[in-house]
This record gives C-alpha cells, sequence and structure tokens, in this order.
C-alpha cells in the first residue's frame, strides 16, 4: 500500500469493505488523532496507527530498523521520541495477524541487526531483539535463535510483551510447556492477574491431570482478587464446567448469571459470555438479549460485526433453536452491511448444525469465489468441508472443482477427493501432500459418519 520508503499511500484492492477506504479518509483521521491528542507519546502513537494502516507487514519491520537507525546517530538525551515510535511500532506488528502475513523481510532481520551495532542504551537494544525474535519465530527453522532473541531483549529490559511473546512461543511451537510457565509467571510478577497471563498459566497447570486441583485454585484466585472482571469469573466457570461435576456445573451457571448481569460490552468477554450461556442451557431468549444489550449504540459494520461476534461464538451449539438464533443474526448482519460480508467456516458449521447441507454448501462456495478467503480459513475448512460431505457428498464436489487450483489449496481439493472416491491426475509432489492430508480427513469423517448414523441422511 505503500510507495517506497517514504510511505506515499496508493490504493489497492483489498477484501470486503475495505476495499472502500479512502486515502483521505485516514489522513483525515490522522489530522484528528493529532489535534485531539495532547503529549509526544499519543500522538506518535497516532501516526504509528496511521503507518499500521498504511504499510505492509514487512515494511513496518523495516521501519522498525531505520528508526533504531536513525535513532544511534542522535546522544541519548535526543532518542526519546526514537524509542516511543519504536515501542508503539513493534507493538503493532505483533498485533492483528501482521506475523503471520508477514512475507520475506530480509532487509528488515539486516536493518536490526545493524542497528544493534549502534550505540543504543539498554530499553532500546531490547526492543531491537524483541522485532529480530518476531522475524525469527515466522518459520519453524529458527525457533531457537527466536528462544534466544526474546531472552536477550528480557535480560536488557523486561516488559510484559517479551515475557508474553517467549511465552507463547514456547508453549506453542516450542512444545517446553514448563517453561513457558515460568515465563507467564515472571509477566505476572510486572503485571499482578494480567488477563492473557492469568489465562495461559491455567491452561497449562489444567493440562497436567495431576495439577487439576491447582488449577481450580489458580482460577479461584484469580476470580476472587478481582470479584468484578468478566474475565476472571467466567474463566473460573468455564473450568467447572469442564470437570464434569453436577455440583461444579450448578456453581458455573450462577456464575454465568452474574456476567449477564454485569453486561459485557468489550468483544472477548461478550463471545465468551455467550459461548457459556450456551453451554449451561440458558434460553436462547436471554441469550438475544444479552446480544442485543452488546449491540447497544452501534448501526452499519460496527452493528453488522457485533451481530457476527455472536454468530460465531454460537456456531458449535448442539441445540437447534439457539443455531436458529446465530443464523439469523448471519442473515441479518448480511442485509445490514452486505459489501462487508465475508463468509466464514463458522456460518458454515451453523448450516452444518441444522442440517441445511444447501445453504452450507452455498455458504462454501462464497468463500470459495475468492482465494483470499480460502487461505485465511484454509485450516478450519478441511474438518467443516469434510462434514460437509459426510452428509451431502455431491454438493461438496460442486464446490470442490469452484476452487481454486493455487499451489497451497490443490493438494486439500485432491485430498477431499480422494477421500470421496475420486481418481485425482494431479502432480507428484501435489500428490504426496494430498496423501498426507487424507489420514486426517479420514479421522475427520469417521467421526461425521458416526453423527450421520443418528442423524440420517437428509
Amino acid at each position: 500500500m505503500t510507495n517506497g520508503r517514504g510511505g506515499a499511500a496508493e490504493v489497492v484492492d483489498s477484501v470486503g469493505r475495505s476495499k472502500r477506504y479512502q486515502v483521505a479518509e485516514r489522513i483525515y483521521s490522522i489530522y484528528h488523532v493529532m489535534r485531539r491528542r495532547s503529549g509526544m507519546r499519543p500522538r506518535l502513537e497516532g501516526l504509528i496507527e496511521f503507518m499500521a494502516h498504511m504499510y505492509r507487514p514487512e515494511e513496518l519491520l523495516r521501519c522498525v530498523g531505520w528508526i533504531a537507525q536513525e535513532a544511534c546517530g542522535l546522544p541519548p538525551s535526543a532518542r526519546a521520541e526514537h524509542l516511543i515510535a519504536l515501542d508503539s511500532l513493534v507493538r503493532r506488528c505483533e498485533d492483528g495477524g501482521f506475523l503471520s502475513a508477514l512475507g520475506q523481510a530480509p532487509e528488515a532481520e539486516a536493518s536490526l541487526r545493524g542497528a544493534l551495532e549502534g550505540p543504543l542504551d539498554g530499553p532500546a537494544v531490547a526492543l531491537i531483539w524483541r522485532g529480530l525474535a518476531m522475524i525469527l519465530g515466522k518459520g519453524e527453522e529458527r525457533l531457537d535463535e527466536c528462544v534466544d532473541a526474546y531472552r536477550r531483549s528480557i535480560e536488557l529490559h523486561p516488559t510484559i510483551d517479551a515475557y508474553q511473546g517467549l511465552g507463547d512461543l514456547l508453549r506453542g511451537s516450542m512444545k517446553r510447556p514448563s517453561e513457558a510457565e515460568e515465563a507467564y509467571r515472571k509477566l505476572l510478577e510486572l503485571a499482578p492477574h494480567h488477563p492473557s497471563a492469568m489465562c495461559r498459566v491455567g491452561r497449562l497447570i489444567g493440562s497436567d491431570e495431576s495439577r487439576r486441583v491447582e488449577a481450580e485454585d489458580w482460577y479461584r484466585s484469580w476470580a476472587e482478587a478481582l470479584p468484578d472482571s468478566v474475565d476472571a469469573t467466567l474463566h473460573l466457570a468455564g473450568w467447572l464446567l469442564r470437570s464434569g461435576d453436577a455440583i461444579a456445573a450448578e456453581e458455573a451457571r450462577g456464575l454465568v448469571a452474574k456476567c449477564v448481569d454485569l453486561g459485557p460490552k468489550d468483544w472477548p468477554d461478550h463471545v465468551h459470555l455467550v459461548d457459556l450461556m450456551d453451554r449451561t442451557e440458558l434460553a436462547p431468549e436471554t441469550i438475544a438479549s444479552v446480544a442485543g444489550r452488546y449491540q447497544e449504540g452501534t448501526e452499519g459494520s460496527a452493528l453488522a460485526q457485533r451481530m457476527l461476534h455472536t454468530a460465531r461464538a454460537l456456531s458449535c451449539s448442539q441445540r437447534a433453536d439457539v443455531l436458529e438464533l446465530a443464523r439469523g443474526f448471519c442473515s441479518d448482519a448480511r442485509r445490514i452491511d452486505p459489501e462487508g460480508w465475508c463468509p466464514s467456516p463458522e456460518e458454515i458449521e451453523i448450516q452444518i448444525g441444522l442440517q441445511d447441507w444447501a445453504a452450507a454448501v452455498a455458504v462454501l462456495q462464497a468463500l470459495a469465489a475468492d482465494p483470499r478467503h480460502v487461505w485465511r480459513h484454509l485450516g478450519e475448512l478441511i474438518p467443516v468441508m469434510t462434514r460437509v460431505g459426510a452428509f451431502a457428498p455431491e454438493l461438496l464436489l460442486e464446490a470442490l472443482d469452484a476452487l481454486p487450483a493455487e499451489a497451497g489449496v490443490w493438494p486439500m481439493i485432491v485430498a477431499l477427493r480422494l477421500d470421496l472416491g475420486r481418481e485425482s491426475n494431479a502432480p507428484v509432489e501435489v500428490a504426496e501432500v494430498a496423501k498426507d492430508l487424507l489420514d486426517d480427513i479420514r479421522n475427520i469423517r469417521a467421526e461425521a459418519d458416526g453423527d450421520a448414523s443418528v442423524a440420517g441422511s437428509p
């Protein structure tokens, strides 16, 4: 979206409603921010927010390097603005899927490593190491280097973001849960009761069968320390529901009812609450009432998005009346904001749950019409499409014919066709990847066939 290092913006095609954004709107937005915000940090963060909309991910990372190198040539007393910009940039690059969208960024890595040679002090160098960790962690080949980069950042200037980045890496790709827990606990020393760290430690403890009592104590201590926190209360309720104990389940219902009264307005708490309302079998009318409060004060695309938040949270419900409620929210969202509507696997799940196979395939075909949708949801599409194939194989074959035979999608298409008993003339390299996917598909299909034997074919 930019033209070279200077950042001159150009309008480009994008997905959905974002296609209609005009550069002038963004320019006005930053003008408004600069007028309203006082102080150096808020104004610089406003500029970074503008850059985040107008620059590609790899360009943002290069900006980190450029600003760091420029700071090297300044005396320590003159680096304050550069350090604020660096911190805000790195936060932006870590947020909102930038890392997953990041392409090749060799210039960014070289620029950051060059900045390490300059005369920067601890906090600035710590930011550079955190930026390097982002680049090193985007593949599977350099994860040890990524861990080292996070640790160097922490040694120089421990921060919440660095500890969380290290913990997430160790918990996920590295599969080192005890070290991840240690990182999160260090984060909590900096910020007691930090929500995401509390949640992550709870999950790590709870994943060990021998520590289940400790896990419950952990969630209770969180909820007791912050009695008005919807997040803490819902996590305790969720843990109690997973226990399978009738007394614990009754306590969980009481906690969910407390959160219904609090009426959370932010997206994560609302989605979590709606999911637990369904799991505790509260009436669809009560769920609709909570959703209505969540939608208050919004209109247009913002209202449509809030409707979809609720619908997607309910997409795995086992209750037909709740799924009908979710389908209604999807229909209303599409009617209110047709240009901003993007099909999703959750909407397909809703139609599957209602055994409306034609509608499920229609959403799937709408999703397949744009390869970018397919890429965005590739990991979620395989189980969804497998379930459609278990009940409506001919409809799935029609949908597969509409999918683009691109490199990353083609093996999935071939594997699904093989699962349905169709031959393939795909190249050898595509067929080999498809065979690897086929085992996963058959495991999912076995579960779906079990459901089909109960529900019956349409």
